[in-house]
């Protein structure tokens, strides 16, 4: 899905524009196989998603998505070949991102809509909510240095050097101790 968004220098900035559902640390535990969208009627070949999987740690915000002590975030699995194949497979995701790695998630609660989605609870323990990521919402610290998992971190963002800074800094701007 493309989507504009106004990018925020910073976490504050981000935190305060965006009422963000939820906003979570954890580790990552794993990648399921999700659902299948289709849009355009007649489209034989559907935007396939997967599901990361999340241990939660540490709760900045929750209005319901954290669901027994995880989160559940629907990701794009990226381009499809001529024969429907995706580009990406669940161990291209499981390499790219290791189960263990930390991450800090701002989500929202998923109310995708499309001509047909399929598989609709692929991924999913049963009563899990399905979450989607704000644009810049999905940070990993690698253990030097902070990552956008999906834009590249910029302004302000890119002096931090652990989840932990940004924590505190959303934290104060939201006035949560």
């Amino acid at each position: 899905m493309i989507v504009d968004y106004d990018h925020k220098s910073s976490p504050e900035e981000l935190v305060k524009s965006r009422d963000h559902e939820a906003i979570v640390i954890g580790s990552v535990e794993g990648f399921e196989q999700g659902r299948d969208i289709y849009d355009i009627e007649g489209d034989p070949y559907p935007d396939k998603r997967v599901v990361m999987h999340v241990r939660v740690d540490s709760t900045v915000k929750d209005n319901g998505i954290v669901s027994g002590g995880r989160v559940y975030v629907d990701l794009d699995q990226g381009g499809l070949y001529h024969d429907g194949t995706p580009s990406r497979s669940l161990d291209d995701f499981r390499k790219a991102i290791p189960a263990g790695v930390r991450v800090m998630l701002f989500l929202f609660s998923d109310r995708r809509t499309a001509l047909r989605i399929e598989g609709a609870e692929n991924g999913l323990p049963s009563g899990a909510v399905l979450a989607t990521p704000d644009a810049q919402g999905m940070v990993f610290d690698d253990g030097s240095k902070l990552v956008g998992g999906q834009e590249d971190l910029e302004g302000e963002w890119k002096a931090m050097g652990s989840i932990d800074e940004v924590a505190l800094r959303v934290k104060k701007a939201l006035g949560v101790e």
